[in-house]
């Protein structure tokens, strides 16, 4: 009973250190994984043995990692996945650096290199060639709990942390094409990114954007919000980084069972216009760059590990909703989707689909 008494008090006062650390990013929809990371939290002490998953409350543990020892860190699979967050806006801007430094962090939060065995466990190839890593892809396995239906399960994830070397980048070039358009300026949204998922839901997305009227204001005497602009001539660079990841319970026998793979798609979007045709004129030989927008598109369906086990429970069916089919970089026309280019995910299934 004192033992019991001193496991309470040591999850609760973790539970109160977790509650001090910065939120996620307020950009990213309350659908993906709301994460934090704090480097301290590599140097706290143990929770609680694995042993004892489901002889306490499951809210104080749930998301926790695991650590090889067998223990639970007080770290949660919430920081990694911010970090991952992070590591993939730093590929699309090519820091290298920031991919390096943030690599090292996934390595002090107590995330492993995926052993061989790991990799050809998720793969339909038998023949495959389970490294574990390659230049242009690198998996990694975090091992945490989740709770489903009441249950708290042991998790493995295995993430493919991609380069743009790597088949889960996708690019286009799109050049010297004019969009035509009949609307004021100031309803004209630029450079917008959407998408679709698995289960066909329209995406939601971070709604940044910039206006025809806020680019074009400074250099057009008399261009107000309400001039109507019919077509623009531009060039354009669309890319989408792919995150996927892998996703497997332990049974009761021990062994591990696959039931979801996930992803969504970091973008970047830029510009450079070079002609418009509005009311009252044109302008040419504008040779105008907009800056690249970054946004995030995800699927509508929950990412929650529990969420998604619950799912897989419900039919036994492998689970696929929680990701992005495609991605579409567009004009928002007053509401007239004017599609510049629509490029399709990888969504694998399987690690031999990636490299």
């Amino acid at each position: 009973m004192k033992f019991r008494k001193f496991l309470c008090f040591v999850l609760i006062l973790a539970m109160m250190m977790s509650l001090g650390v910065t939120a996620f990013a307020e950009d990213v929809n309350e659908n993906m994984p709301k994460s934090v990371y704090n480097e301290q939290l590599t140097h706290e002490a143990d929770i609680i043995d694995i042993e004892t998953l489901n002889s306490v409350d499951s809210s104080l543990i749930d998301g926790h990692l695991i650590r090889e020892d067998n223990t639970i860190s007080s770290v949660t699979i919430d920081d990694v996945d911010r970090i991952i967050y992070e590591r993939g806006i730093a590929v699309l801007r090519g820091d290298a650096q920031k991919v390096s430094e943030l690599e090292a962090k996934l390595d002090d939060l107590g995330v492993r290199d995926s052993s061989p065995e790991e990799i050809k466990a998720l793969s339909v190839d038998s023949i495959q060639a389970a490294e574990l890593a390659s230049s242009s892809v690198t998996f990694k396995t975090t091992n945490y709990t989740a709770t489903a239906n009441g249950k708290t399960y042991e998790i493995k994830k295995t993430t493919a942390l991609p380069t743009t070397s790597c088949n889960l980048f996708h690019s286009a070039a799109v050049n010297n094409t004019t969009t035509s358009s009949s609307v004021a300026s100031g309803h004209y949204q630029l450079l917008k990114v959407a998408g679709t998922c698995m289960a066909g839901v329209v995406n939601s997305t971070l709604g940044k954007f910039v206006s025809a009227y806020d680019t074009l204001k400074s250099v057009i005497s008399g261009f107000s919000s309400s001039t109507v602009v019919y077509g623009i001539t531009a060039s354009y660079s669309c890319a989408a980084l792919e995150q996927v990841s892998f996703y497997q319970y332990k049974t009761s026998s021990g062994s591990w069972s696959s039931f979801a793979t996930s992803s969504y798609a970091q973008t970047a979007f830029s510009s450079t216009i070079f002609s418009t045709n509005y009311a009252g004129g044109s302008k040419q030989g504008l040779n105008m760059s907009i800056n690249a927008l970054e946004d995030t598109i995800y699927s509508s369906y929950s990412y929650n590990t529990g969420t998604m086990l619950e799912r897989y429970f419900t039919t036994y069916i492998f689970d696929k909703k929680s990701q992005v089919t495609n991605v579409s970089f567009y004009h928002d026309a007053n509401g007239t989707k004017k599609t510049i280019k629509t490029l399709g995910m990888l969504c694998p299934t399987s690690t031999s689909d990636i490299h």
